[in-house]
C-alpha cells in the first residue's frame, strides 16, 4: 500500500513539475511576442527620436544626396583615417568572457534604431584607432599571399533563392571548382553555414554588423581545444561549427583551411554602404590575437516559422584582435551581385587568416541602396 502511495505521490509530483514547466514555457511565449509586437508598432517613433527625422533608409550620417559615379576619377576610393572599428585592447591577455544572460531576436528583426545603439556600443568596449581601408582593385594580389581574393563569375548564380537550402547548393557547386583551385589537393569541401544579413524581413535574416574586427575561429589551436573539452561541442551551434581539433578528419582526409564566401544579393545596385574590409593575411601575427570564449544563453526565433522556439546554452570561441600599425586593410569598392569575395577564417598549423570587419563607407551618399548579403563558410579537407 506504501508503494502504491509513493508512486501515485510520484506521478502527480512529475505531473507537477511538467504542469509548471508548460506555464512557464507558454508565459515566456506569451510576454515575448507581447513585446516583439509593440517594438514592431513603436519602430517608426524610435527611428525618428534616435536617428532624426529625414534620415536614410540606413542609420549612418551619409555625405550628399548625389550617387556616386565609381568610374569617375575623382570618386574616392580609400577610406583615409576610418575611426570606428573596435579593436581588443593591447594589455589584453587571452581571455574568456562569460555571459549569462539571454540573447532575443526578437522576430528575427533588428530595427535601425537598436543596430544604431548597438553598434555606438560595440565601439566604447573597444580600442578605437585611425585606419586606411585601402582599395584592393587591380593590386593583384595573390590568395595565397593576402588570404583573400574577389572572384567574377562568369554567369549569373543559378541559384535564385538565398534561403533555400536546396536552391543555395547550385551556386555551392559553382564555387566548388574555384575553391579547389584555391586550397591545391583539396579532396572534400564541406558547406557549413548559410546566413542573409541586411535583408531583415524573414524570421532567419541578420542584422549587419559593423565596426567590430575579428576571427570567426581562434587560431590558437591549444587555448581552443581547451576551451571545448571543458565547455563541450554541442547544442545550438554545433551546425554552425566546425571541429578544428581533428574530430572530421579520417585516413585519408585532414582539414587544412576554412574559407569564407561572401556575396551580395537580391540588389540592383552595387554595395556601397558597409562593404568587408579584410586584413592582409601577410601583416597578422599570433601576438594579434586574444582569444574569446563565448556562454551564451539564446532564445532561438529561427524556428518560430514552425510555431516554436528553442532556449538553450551555446558555447562559442571565437577572437578579437589587437590593433598594429603594421597592419593593411582592403575592401572592394561598389562589389556587385555577380563579385565573390572569398577569404581565410583559418588554415591548419599556420595562424594564416583575414580578420574582418564590416565598416560604415563615408563614400556613400543619401538614398543609395543598403547592403544584403549572404555569407557562407566551408571546410576544406586535403
Amino acid at each position: 500500500m506504501t508503494k502504491k502511495l509513493t508512486k501515485k505521490t510520484n506521478t502527480i509530483s512529475n505531473h507537477t513539475t511538467t504542469s509548471r514547466d508548460c506555464y512557464s514555457f507558454r508565459w515566456w511565449t506569451k510576454n515575448i511576442l507581447i513585446v516583439a509586437l509593440l517594438l514592431k508598432l513603436l519602430n517608426p517613433i524610435l527611428n525618428y527620436i534616435i536617428l532624426g527625422p529625414g534620415s536614410s533608409s540606413w542609420p549612418f550620417t551619409l555625405l550628399a544626396d548625389a550617387t556616386p559615379n565609381p568610374s569617375s576619377a575623382s570618386f574616392p576610393v580609400d577610406v583615409v583615417d576610418y575611426r570606428g572599428f573596435q579593436f581588443a585592447p593591447a594589455s589584453a591577455d587571452y581571455i574568456t568572457h562569460e555571459h549569462h544572460g539571454y540573447l532575443i531576436n526578437f522576430l528575427g528583426f533588428m530595427p535601425r534604431w537598436a543596430l544604431h545603439l548597438m553598434n555606438c556600443a560595440i565601439v566604447l568596449f573597444g580600442d578605437e584607432t585611425n585606419v586606411t581601408i585601402h582599395d584592393a582593385r587591380g593590386k593583384g594580389f595573390s590568395f595565397h599571399d593576402t588570404g583573400f581574393t574577389l572572384h567574377k563569375m562568369s554567369r549569373p548564380s543559378a541559384t535564385t533563392n538565398w534561403r533555400s537550402q536546396t536552391d543555395i547548393k547550385k551556386f555551392q557547386a559553382e564555387m566548388e571548382p574555384v575553391l579547389r583551385d584555391l586550397v591545391p589537393g583539396a579532396k572534400r569541401i564541406e558547406w557549413n553555414l548559410q546566413v542573409l544579413r541586411g535583408l531583415q524581413d524573414r524570421i532567419s535574416d541578420e542584422p549587419i554588423l559593423v565596426n567590430s574586427v575579428h576571427l570567426d575561429y581562434a587560431q590558437n589551436d591549444t587555448i581552443r581545444d581547451g576551451f571545448y573539452a571543458q565547455y563541450g561541442f554541442d547544442g545550438f551551434m554545433k551546425e554552425v561549427s566546425i571541429d578544428l581539433s581533428g574530430g572530421e578528419d579520417n585516413g585519408t582526409e585532414k582539414l587544412a583551411a576554412i574559407l569564407g564566401v561572401w556575396k551580395p544579393v537580391y540588389m540592383k545596385s552595387p554595395v556601397c554602404d558597409h562593404p568587408l574590409a579584410i586584413m592582409d593575411a601577410r601583416t597578422f601575427s599570433p601576438d594579434d590575437e586574444r582569444a574569446l570564449g563565448l556562454h551564451l544563453g539564446i532564445i532561438n526565433f529561427y524556428l518560430f516559422e514552425k510555431l516554436h522556439f528553442v532556449m538553450e546554452r551555446i558555447h562559442l570561441m571565437i577572437s578579437q584582435i589587437v590593433h598594429r600599425a603594421s597592419h593593411r586593410w582592403y575592401y572592394y569598392p561598389m562589389q556587385q551581385t555577380d563579385e565573390v569575395l572569398l577569404f581565410t577564417h583559418y588554415t591548419r598549423g599556420k595562424n594564416f587568416a583575414t580578420p574582418h570587419a564590416s565598416f560604415t563607407n563615408p563614400h556613400c551618399t543619401r538614398g543609395m541602396e543598403t547592403r544584403k548579403s549572404v555569407e557562407m563558410r566551408v571546410a576544406v579537407y586535403v
